[in-house]
């Protein structure tokens, strides 16, 4: 923000000081809130944090409000706080010290929450193509099921591509860079080698011109996005079975009773469902365009603080609409770096209440109604394409995938026979249990353990014929838990799935199919 750039100098502002007081009062009151919403913000993400759609945010939302906190803070309250009362005096002293005060704040701030700032968007633009790689992994995952050995190499190098560990070292090298390049103005500041002026010019233009060239890869990625996913819709059209069925003819009709606005709201939010990352891109991209503004109005009106007390006023005039922007600027930046995506969880919440006390049943029927849903669409040819579609936009096929492979191998599972344990040992653990593999499944470390220690004694290649003395019940209860643990996972999808219209319109066709056959049984 522009406001963080200015190097003070109060000394022209003498017949502005009630204007200036009142905008400093107006700063103070705005930081109180930010700092209060950005902190609610961060103790709900932290809270959350394992939850969808954070969960795919990373660290980025984290950095967002921690970059927020500290500079409403130090900026807003702190800073402005130590103005007012520098206004208050009659102390040509006690103005010089307080302008050198708050220009030390607000060096501080240009050093650690620019790098906050930067890094942060930094971080999104990492997101946002991770996203991209994603979604590109999980069509190739699909594509070739069951024969991913054909993609290996492809598969692997994404893998590595969007992996925490380079996400953490990219998001260091890029914060190290920041704290030394804002480091090195700062202290050429200090030591008056350059002028107040050149400094706010120099800070405030090297900090657009970065966000500048980081939000052109947000809009490159936006628009790339857009086309691709427009062509794919355009192709699944073509590929749709032009037969009357039950579900074409329910959703022909719930598509009637929608107005033409409803249906482009209805076609967007399919298009960016369940994850939600195209519409926090446009929100990001209307907050730079804030950011801009606010940039620009405030160097347009730099020169006029330093000339002289009427030149000052048209500086405050300047500053003034400066702060509106920068209010605009920091609400859509809220929503931007967490905001948007608790509020989305927010909604899934609320509709999931609503679904299950609905129902009037206790929180355990709810459960086992929310298991029987789920087995009864992983088992469903017509709804598991569906579902599996939804898994593949919310980056969490393996758990559909490995809950396949298990059920199908259900006797091995349940302890009943050892013949093709051993197959199915590797299978698993090459596909879906070792760290970096193709599928790799999030599950707890006590049940990674269990299904690693069964692989090296009954793994690695072995033959049925040459295993001897197989704990069946070691064998039962290592299945057990990974059943259980990807049956969680998949039912934390499925919680999403069953808010969308095809879930509903499958169940309505059920439901129907179920109410044919009780009137067929009773004649």
């Amino acid at each position: 923000m522009f406001s963080t750039f200015i190097e003070h100098n109060s000394t022209f502002a003498v017949k502005v000081k009630q204007q200036l007081s009142t905008l400093y009062y107006a700063q103070i009151a705005f930081g109180v809130f930010y700092f209060i919403i950005s902190l609610i913000i961060l103790i709900l993400l932290f809270a959350f944090r394992k939850e969808q759609p954070i969960s795919s945010r990373l660290a980025t939302p984290f950095m967002g409000m921690i970059a927020l906190l500290v500079e409403s803070c130090l900026i807003y309250i702190t800073q402005r706080g130590i103005l007012v009362n520098q206004l208050k005096s009659s102390n040509n002293q006690m103005w010089e010290s307080g302008d050198n005060d708050s220009n030390i704040i607000a060096n501080i701030v240009t050093i650690f929450v620019n790098s906050l700032n930067l890094t942060a968007i930094f971080c999104y633009v990492i997101q946002v193509v991770r996203f991209e790689l994603m979604k590109f992994m999980y069509k190739l995952i699909h594509k070739t099921k069951g024969n991913e050995s054909k993609s290996d190499i492809v598969l692997k190098s994404i893998r590595i591509s969007t992996s925490t560990s380079l996400f953490l070292l990219l998001t260091t090298l890029f914060m190290s860079f920041n704290l030394v390049y804002w480091t090195i103005w700062v202290v050429l500041r200090r030591i008056n080698v350059i002028e107040p002026s050149t400094y706010t010019y120099i800070v405030s233009i090297s900090y657009t011109v970065i966000i500048f060239f980081l939000s052109l890869v947000i809009a490159t990625v936006l628009v790339f996005d857009f086309i691709i996913t427009i062509k794919e819709k355009k192709e699944e059209k073509k590929n749709e079975p032009t037969d009357s069925t039950v579900k074409e003819n329910l959703v022909k009709k719930s598509i009637k009773m929608k107005n033409s606005l409803s249906k482009v709201y209805d076609f967007f939010i399919s298009l960016d469902e369940p994850l939600y990352f195209r519409v926090e891109m446009i929100l990001y991209l209307i907050c730079f365009v804030f950011l801009i503004v606010n940039q620009v109005i405030g160097l347009i009106g730099l020169p006029y603080r330093f000339i002289d007390e009427e030149n000052y006023k048209t500086a405050l005039q300047y500053d003034v609409i400066s702060f509106i922007f920068e209010v605009l600027y920091v609400f859509t930046y809220i929503l931007v770096f967490g905001g948007y995506a608790l509020l989305i969880l927010l909604i899934y919440k609320v509709k999931i209440w609503r679904k299950f006390s609905k129902n009037g049943k206790s929180k355990q029927d709810d459960g086992m109604l929310k298991n029987k849903e789920l087995l009864l669409v992983i088992r469903n040819e017509e709804s598991y394409e569906s579902f599996e579609k939804f898994c593949e936009k919310e980056f969490s096929l393996e758990n559909l995938y490995l809950h396949s492979i298990l059920e199908k191998h259900s006797k091995i599972v349940n302890g009943e026979t050892f013949e093709g344990l051993s197959t199915l040992l590797n299978q698993i653990f090459e596909g879906f249990i070792q760290s970096g593999a193709t599928n790799e499944v999030n599950i707890p470390n006590s049940c990674r353990t269990k299904i690693v220690n069964l692989h090296k004694k009954y793994g690695f290649e072995k033959k049925d014929s040459d295993l001897k003395n197989v704990d069946l019940e070691e064998v039962r209860q290592a299945f057990f838990s990974l059943v259980q643990q990807v049956f969680v996972n998949l039912g934390d999808t499925f919680s999403r799935y069953s808010l969308t219209t095809e879930w509903k319109v499958f169940k309505k066709a059920i439901e129907l199919k179920e109410h044919i056959t009780e009137k067929a049984n009773l004649y």
